[in-house]
C-alpha cells in the first residue's frame, strides 16, 4: 500500500485488497523459502529510492543476492537508473553518483569474503547454497511464466493488470517495470535452461 502511496496511483488504499486477492497467496504466507524476504527486499528498495535516499536503496540491493540469483541482476539495474537520474541541484554529481553506485557490491563482496573466511570456498554460493546452479529438476519453455500469469494473477487480477499497462507506462512507473521485467526474464531463462532450481513455479511473483 505505501509502496503505491509513494508511486501516486489512483486508489492507491486498494492496494492491500488486490495482493491478497491474488490466487495463491494464502498458499505461500507461510513459505519459508527465500522468495518472500527477496520480495519484502525490493519493495523496501523500491521505497528507499523513491525517498531519494539513494545511499540506503544502494546498500540494500547489494545484499539481495545472498537471498536470490535475481539480485545479481538487479543491482545493475539501480546502477543505470542511478545515473539516469536527472541532472538538477537536488540529485547527486556524477562523482557521488559512481561513489554510490559502487555500494551495490558492497553485500556480495562481504559475503565472497565470508564464504572464504568460513567455508574456505569463495564460490560458495555457486558449488553448495540453496540455489547451486545446477540443482534445477526441470525445464520447459522460455515464455512459460509469461503464459501462466494469468494463473498468477487470476481471473479477477489480470484484467486490471493488463488494464493497467498503458496508464502505468509514465517516469515514475520506469524502475518498478525495469524490477518486473528483470524477475520474471531471470526465471524465464532459469526454467528454460533447468538451473538455480527452478521447476516452473514463481513464488516471487
Amino acid at each position: 500500500g505505501k509502496l503505491a502511496e509513494d508511486l501516486r496511483l489512483k486508489n492507491s488504499h486498494l492496494a492491500g485488497l488486490l495482493f491478497i486477492l491474488q490466487p495463491l497467496v494464502f498458499a505461500l504466507s507461510n513459505d519459508v523459502m527465500t522468495e518472500v524476504p527477496m520480495a519484502l527486499g525490493v519493495v523496501i528498495a523500491l521505497r528507499l529510492w523513491f525517498a531519494e535516499r539513494w545511499i540506503a536503496s544502494c546498500l540494500l540491493v547489494s545484499f539481495l543476492p545472498l537471498l536470490r540469483p535475481e539480485g545479481f541482476l538487479l543491482a545493475p539495474v539501480w546502477g543505470l537508473f542511478l545515473l539516469a537520474l536527472a541532472y538538477n541541484s537536488e540529485h547527486p554529481n556524477c562523482f557521488t553518483r559512481i561513489q554510490i553506485g559502487s555500494l551495490l557490491s558492497a553485500g556480495f563482496l562481504l559475503f565472497l569474503l565470508a564464504c572464504l573466511l568460513i567455508t574456505g570456498d569463495i564460490l560458495y554460493y555457486v558449488h553448495e547454497w540453496s540455489w547451486a546452479y545446477e540443482s534445477g529438476t526441470k525445464s520447459g519453455e522460455l515464455l512459460h511464466h509469461f503464459y501462466q500469469w494469468f494463473e498468477y494473477c487470476g481471473a479477477l487480477l489480470f484484467p486490471i493488470f493488463i488494464a493497467g499497462i498503458i496508464p502505468s507506462l509514465k517516469k515514475k512507473m520506469a524502475l518498478p517495470w525495469a524490477v518486473w521485467l528483470v524477475v520474471i526474464l531471470t526465471h524465464s531463462i532459469f526454467y528454460w535452461r533447468g538451473i538455480f532450481g527452478s521447476v516452473g513455479f514463481m513464488r516471487i511473483m
